[in-house]
């Protein structure tokens, strides 16, 4: 008989229990992480064949529909994994097209969510400085690389429950703070919560005691964060982050890419 892929179980889990959750999926099958359950309920959530239920801290139940079929999930699955740039396994978002994403579609209009509005900013500010060369706009790309993150994992808190994140800011919502709450609804890989507490804390040094990393760390921290980035907005609000990065940058950001691909 031959192995079951992640998502299939998933699926299977769905149809034998009404009410899912990460802790309950990863009791039968401690193999599968909550990065990619969250990734997958997302999608089926989008086509309603599962919906959230709020819990308690921000942790989320997923129920299935009367609409859910195992079958239609699966082609609803494989479709998206087709789409350029998706994937339900992990894979390069760098793609050989050397058009830039707003010739082959409009620019997608944000929904009005200010946090993501601001990490979006950030990141095409650090991309900016970072085509100018110099030592301290190494210092100010990497401040605002970690920024978008922050504020990326921010938004994310701020759909689930505006109120409640406006009252959080009374206490000091950090960087981990934030990746705790994220975590709790959705889950972050483990690769990418290496990478992004390594941005972190590079930024840290650079902030507080005057270490800037070099053109190319920074380099590779950039494509890190586009990365992440680029994937958790799309999952999360459905937008595709290339289609809100200017052409210019769009080629700066391209050839970081490639040269990590030609690196490598």
């Amino acid at each position: 008989m031959p192995k079951r892929r992640k998502y299939e179980k998933i699926l299977q889990l769905i149809k034998e229990e009404p009410i899912v959750t990460v802790e309950k999926l990863q009791r039968k099958y401690p193999e599968i992480s909550s990065a990619t359950f969250g990734s997958i309920m997302n999608i089926l959530c989008k086509h309603d064949l599962v919906k959230k239920i709020p819990l308690k801290k921000r942790r989320v139940a997923y129920q299935r529909t009367d609409g859910y079929a195992i079958e239609k999930a699966k082609e609803i699955l494989m479709a998206h994994r087709l789409k350029p740039g998706n994937s339900i396994e992990k894979k390069s978002t760098f793609s050989q097209d050397s058009r830039h994403p707003q010739d082959l579609q409009p620019k997608q209009v944000l929904k009005p969510n200010p946090v993501l509005t601001m990490a979006l900013y950030s990141f095409l500010n650090a991309i900016e400085l970072f085509q100018r060369k110099e030592e301290r706009h190494r210092q100010a790309t990497i401040i605002l690389m970690d920024l978008a993150v922050e504020y990326a994992l921010k938004a994310k808190l701020y759909e689930a429950d505006s109120v409640a994140f406006i009252e959080s800011q009374v206490e000091h919502l950090d960087f981990f703070a934030a990746l705790r709450e994220v975590k709790k609804i959705e889950g972050i890989s483990r690769e990418d919560e290496v990478k992004l507490t390594k941005v972190h804390n590079t930024r840290n040094y650079a902030q507080h005691r005057a270490v800037i990393p070099d053109s190319p760390s920074t380099r590779q921290y950039i494509v890190w964060v586009y990365e992440f980035i680029k994937r958790f907005v799309s999952e999360n609000f459905g937008i595709d982050v290339d289609s809100q990065i200017p052409p210019s940058l769009f080629r700066a950001l391209r050839r970081m890419m490639y040269s990590k691909l030609v690196d490598a």
